[in-house]
């Protein structure tokens, strides 16, 4: 398994949550977003970065 994905921990979440574990469910449903936000929040740092150096005079 990849734990870098988010569909993992969300997969797991399910999981836990057919089993009644609801408090273990909301830990990996937190995890599966909090990885999916990191990468989108990375990709829109790097299209920043990438626009602002790549256009003469910063924007």
């Amino acid at each position: 398994m990849d734990f870098s994905k988010p569909e993992i921990f969300n997969l797991l979440g399910i999981i836990m949550e057919i089993e009644g574990n609801d408090v273990q469910a909301r830990k990996y449903y937190r995890a599966a977003s909090a990885s999916y936000f990191e990468k989108n929040n990375l990709e829109y740092f790097s299209y920043i970065l990438y626009y602002f150096l790549s256009v003469p005079g910063g924007g």
